[in-house]
Formats: C-alpha cells, sequence, structure tokens
C-alpha cells in the first residue's frame, strides 16, 4: 500500500510541472461607436418593456421617433377631451397615453435617448405654436386666455449608475409661442434612454357633450385651464406642440 501512494504523489507532481511550462497569454477587446437608427418608446413606469402606443388625437400609430445618437424617440399628443360649454373656470386633464392592444394606460410622456457615449448633456425644450384655435367657420376663433400646464414631473430610465436628467417640475405653456426647458443634462448625466411623465392618473365621471356619463382615465398632472369668461363655440380646439433637444456645447 505504500509503494501505491508514493508513486501517485510522483504522477501528480509531474502534472503540475507541465502546466506551469505551457503558461501563455492572450487578450479580449470590445469596440464602441455611437448608436444610429431609431428607439422603440419604453413604458414610462417600468423602462425595461418595449410598448407599442396610440395617438391620444388621431387615436393611430404615432410617427416615429427621430433618427440618431440623440434623438427624441416620443411625445405624447394632449387630449383634453370633450366638455360642456361653461360659463365657469373649468380645468380640463388630459386623457391617458394608451398602448395598441393593452388594457395598459399611463401618464403621458416624452422619451429622449443620448447613445452618443460622451456624455456632455443636452437639454429638452418645448413650445406651443399658437393658441388654440379652430378651423371651423364660427366663432370665436381662438381660446383667449386658455392656458396649458404641466406639473409633478417625474423622471424615469434602467441606467443606474449615471446621473438622471433635471426635470422642470411645473411647465406653464405660453401661446406666444415661448421656449421652455423640460429636462435638462448636464455634463456626465442623462447617458441612456429616458421618459418624464407628469403626475399620476386618476378616474373623474364627468358627462359628453350629449349628456352621456362616463368615466374616464386622466393624467393629473396635464391640464388644459379655461376661463370662464371666454366665449366658446361647439367646435374643436387645437394648438401645435414643438419639442425640441439640442446638444449642450462644450465652453
Amino acid at each position: 500500500m505504500k509503494k501505491i501512494s508514493i508513486i501517485c504523489l510522483l504522477f501528480f507532481t509531474s502534472v503540475l510541472s507541465c502546466e506551469t511550462a505551457a503558461a501563455a497569454e492572450s487578450e479580449g477587446t470590445v469596440d464602441f461607436a455611437p448608436a444610429s437608427g431609431i428607439v422603440e418608446p419604453v413604458h414610462p413606469y417600468h423602462p425595461e418593456e418595449k410598448i407599442v402606443l396610440v395617438d391620444a388625437v388621431s387615436e393611430e400609430s404615432p410617427a416615429s421617433g427621430q433618427e440618431g445618437p440623440l434623438s427624441i424617440d416620443f411625445a405624447s399628443s394632449f387630449d383634453f377631451g370633450a366638455n360642456k360649454i361653461s360659463a365657469q373656470d373649468q380645468v380640463y386633464f388630459a386623457e391617458a397615453q394608451t398602448q395598441k392592444d393593452v388594457q395598459d394606460t399611463t401618464a403621458p410622456f416624452v422619451q429622449v435617448s443620448d447613445h452618443r457615449g460622451t456624455a456632455t448633456g443636452w437639454i429638452l425644450t418645448l413650445k406651443q405654436n399658437g393658441q388654440l384655435r379652430t378651423s371651423a367657420k364660427t366663432k370665436p376663433q381662438e381660446l383667449s386666455g386658455a392656458q396649458i400646464v404641466l406639473k409633478n414631473a417625474r423622471v424615469n430610465s434602467i441606467v443606474t449608475d449615471i446621473d438622471e436628467p433635471e426635470a422642470r417640475q411645473e411647465l406653464q405653456m405660453d401661446p406666444a409661442g415661448t421656449e421652455t426647458v423640460v429636462l435638462s443634462a448636464e455634463e456626465g448625466a442623462g447617458t441612456g434612454t429616458w421618459t418624464v411623465y407628469w403626475g399620476a392618473l386618476k378616474k373623474i365621471a364627468k358627462e359628453n357633450p350629449a349628456g352621456q356619463k362616463e368615466v374616464r382615465q386622466v393624467a393629473d398632472g396635464v391640464v388644459l385651464k379655461v376661463p370662464g369668461s371666454i366665449l366658446k363655440a361647439p367646435a374643436t380646439y387645437h394648438t401645435e406642440l414643438i419639442w425640441n433637444l439640442k446638444d449642450i456645447p462644450k465652453n
């Protein structure tokens, strides 16, 4: 039995000596470049999930987002619903953002992606291109004094190792077209895909112009304030909202 033990010990020693003699080195590499193409919308509450959206106004698929490494991927339209004419000051909430073939809804939101890899920062702005107007041949043509307000902004992303962009918590739209900062990423922040949405969803009971009562799901962070003192025609009023994403130049 002792002889067997000695033979085994010599065998293992020989193997170890061979392994040391065969040592070598190699490398592992990976290259990255700024992304191109279109980034699909993600769920603003669960950004790890991709979603297919429906435009709140047209009720069709929204236009594709911008291409390139710095892009606006999606921006919700704001539909404040069908309402009865009132002589009192009113606040109307925007309808919830819906998805195609899915019952899940969210607050209206905007999605921005920065895949340049430079972390130089960016600014997202919004401006209203004129007061809410109607194309119908009726008076008044314009809702004088009406104002769109965005409040209680919340930012979300799957990114965890970089500073998030800063959202303006309350934004009062100027029908004259003044550009307002919605979201800003300083140098070193905002890389990846980010969403900003306003407020929370809630259900409200309302009576539509036909006199029918219905329960609607709306976002309490996107509101339209309409003075009771102005005239309103039985018509659809609309305005254009323009979103711009700008690179921050280095000093």
